[in-house]
């Protein structure tokens, strides 16, 4: 086993103890939730953002949004979009953007019309702060992102770190719930979305975050499992979060992810050799018979 292979199963490792930690100790989803912004402004800082650090600072505060809500360990409720904006405006601070970025820069001032309106139709609200931080905080959040990633370029391998990146804070709410009700079957009595099998949190949500779970690990199990215990490994993460997200009854989420991977394989597949294809084959069918 090469190096590389013993940081992902020591990253495994310490996500399943994040899971427990957020679980059983009462503070931990607070300190947890602010070593996420600290550590990775702090991680995009050190590095100057040379090797696009900013994504995988991005990536993992996107992973782990749903279960710092569920958890409570969020700062406020829109925390993970902030913390990507913050983490973007410091990778432009440091690799600048595109000039040819101008279609965005037109997108950006319409807020300004979004939140005179969002103002207008919510007075009579109480909260209204939080009603227009929550109607305007995600496309803020999605052009200040495009901003950043306008023509810029990833490698094949950066992007799989980048979905790894998203991909251990699941782990992390995989195992939450788990804990949470470790019975399936005594909580299930219908085929509605269900909140105790969803850590008691919204099941669309929970079912969607668990989706792109199982279309990160499904990618790795095709893309980075070169080794038997890899595999194995990387083939029981991918089941047990889509048995979590089957049992939410929140079909969107999962709905979705099936469609991801069932696209993955196909472009994987006609874009590989004779050879490869008759390993990718025995592959889906052994994914295909754990599912079932």
């Amino acid at each position: 086993m090469n190096e590389s292979d013993k940081k992902y199963l020591l990253l495994i490792g310490l996500h399943i103890a994040i899971g427990f930690g957020l679980y059983y100790i009462p503070l931990f989803p607070k300190i947890y939730g602010f070593a996420i912004l600290i550590g990775g402004i702090y991680y995009v800082i050190n590095s100057q953002n040379r090797n696009n650090e900013v994504l995988y600072a991005s990536a993992y505060i996107v992973g782990s949004e749903v279960l710092l809500r569920m958890t409570g360990g969020n700062i406020n409720y829109e925390f993970s979009k902030y913390g990507v904006i913050i983490f973007m405006l410091i990778g432009m601070y440091y690799k600048g953007i595109s000039k040819h970025a101008a279609a965005y820069w037109i997108f950006s001032p319409a807020f300004v019309t979004r939140v005179f309106i969002a103002t207008y139709s919510l007075k009579y609200t109480t909260d209204l702060q939080n009603k227009i931080s929550f109607n305007t905080s995600g496309p803020f959040c999605l052009g200040i992102t495009s901003l950043y990633c306008y023509t810029r370029k990833v490698t094949f391998k950066q992007l799989n770190e980048i979905l790894l990146f998203i991909g251990l804070p699941i782990i992390a709410n995989m195992i939450y719930l788990i804990l949470y009700t470790p019975s399936v079957r005594d909580v299930i009595t219908g085929t509605s979305s269900n909140y105790e099998t969803s850590g008691g949190f919204g099941p669309n949500q929970v079912a969607t975050i668990l989706g792109l779970g199982m279309f990160v690990f499904i990618s790795r199990l095709i893309y980075y499992s070169n080794s038997k215990l890899l595999f194995i490994v990387n083939l029981i993460i991918a089941f047990n979060i889509s048995y979590r997200g089957l049992v939410t009854f929140s079909r969107g989420g999962m709905m979705t992810g099936f469609f991801m991977v069932i696209i993955l394989v196909l472009i994987t597949y006609f874009k590989i050799s004779s050879r490869a294809k008759i390993k990718m084959s025995y592959l889906m069918i052994a994914v295909v018979i754990t599912m079932v």
